[in-house]
């Protein structure tokens, strides 16, 4: 196939969703190694333009531009450059454009907004709107799961036949455990002040990710271990010291907020259970990464964990607190059981490869634009 002028949306690169951030860094990345015959065009937020983009080369142009609000931006300022710049296909995050020119492939990550509003503010329902109407309008949409594909032809959101999926990927480094592990964890244990033993939750902190079931899983529990939860307090999130206090449970849980995100393996490999009893997700990349590192993982029983996850994890319902507490103790009681679920997690984990996503999206981009032709040819 003729060399290609790709736009990628990565205005996420540097700062952004916490998986947003991460899917669209990884994917950069790989399409830029795998894609040498082409010419990307890489939208970076102007905030930016003092970091270091650490994927240079002849067939890498950096465009920055006003991001401020990812809709605004895609609608009004990405088309401009990919007429004048000549672009044969943009990947765009979550909202596409009128126009520009290109051919336009959208990748949604999920589209809970429509089936779960209740879990998100007004101005969010009303922000996320358009992504359907300009769904329908481009070429391509990608998404990152069967489930959120029957979820978008559900609710008529847009036809399955445009519905490519990519699946998202695990970065490396979750897979490996560094020699110095122990002396690295001594040294984040000291920066977060947490325990040598601790159960662990790495993500939003919201009422969508069902916490509250989760901290009173902690009442239940026969074991004493500890909860260690990591990320930032999203709109939506009752009072968490109250609820801790309510509980009787402020001495044994840890909240760190947002951690470095070189500090995240360290506590994956130190932890003894992972905990993920959400209500819904699109995909749900922490789960994966715990199973990368080893770490047995205890999620709810929802279709996107039973697709990705599979005979891997440990399954509860997430409405029953004993339920969880219970597979908890179950895992930390029996080793034969606990080995078995740390080695099953792992080789699932290894099926998400950021680079046969990457390959995956640079096909799509390839077949698109091979089947709907350029404007330039």
């Amino acid at each position: 196939m003729k060399s290609l002028r790709i736009g990628i949306d990565a205005k996420w690169f540097f700062e952004g969703p916490p998986s947003g951030r991460v899917v669209v860094s990884e994917l950069v990345k790989h399409m830029l190694s795998i894609g040498q015959a082409h010419q990307f065009i890489i939208f970076l937020d102007r905030d930016f333009r003092g970091r270091t983009f650490p994927h240079t080369g002849h067939n890498v142009e950096l465009v920055y531009v006003w991001a401020r609000n990812n809709l605004l931006a895609n609608l009004f300022i990405l088309p401009f450059y990919c007429i004048k710049l000549k672009i044969d296909a943009c990947v765009f995050q979550n909202f596409g454009t009128f126009t520009g020119f290109a051919r336009r492939l959208v990748f949604i990550h999920d589209t809970i907004f429509i089936s779960n509003p209740e879990h998100f503010t007004l101005l969010e329902r009303l922000y996320f709107s358009p992504m359907k109407y300009l769904a329908r309008i481009s070429e391509r949409i990608i998404t990152v799961s069967q489930n959120e594909k029957r979820r978008m032809k559900l609710y008529s959101f847009v036809h399955a036949d445009k519905i490519d999926i990519v699946y998202n990927g695990v970065s490396d480094h979750f897979f490996k455990k560094s020699e110095s592990v122990d002396s690295q964890f001594n040294i984040v244990k000291k920066k977060y002040g947490i325990p040598n033993d601790y159960l662990l939750y790495v993500g939003r902190l919201n009422a969508r990710k069902n916490l509250l079931n989760l901290l009173k899983s902690v009442t239940q529990m026969q074991s004493r271990l500890p909860l260690v939860l990591v990320g930032s307090v999203d709109w939506k999130m009752f009072n968490l010291s109250q609820v801790l206090f309510e509980l009787g449970i402020s001495s044994r849980v840890f909240v760190l907020g947002f951690v470095d995100e070189v500090d995240l393996p360290v506590l994956f490999h130190n932890a003894k259970v992972f905990c993920y009893i959400s209500y819904d997700e699109g995909f749900g990349l922490p789960p994966l990464e715990a199973m990368a590192c080893g770490l047995p993982v205890v999620v709810s029983d929802i279709p996107i964990f039973n697709e990705v996850l599979g005979s891997a994890a440990n399954y509860v319902d997430a409405d029953d607190p004993k339920s969880v507490a219970r597979k908890i103790d179950e895992l930390l009681s029996n080793q034969s059981l606990y080995n078995d679920k740390s080695e099953s997690g792992i080789m699932r984990a290894r099926m998400y490869s950021w680079s046969e996503s990457a390959k995956s999206l640079l096909e799509i981009v390839e077949r698109t634009v091979q089947t709907s032709g350029s404007f330039y040819d």
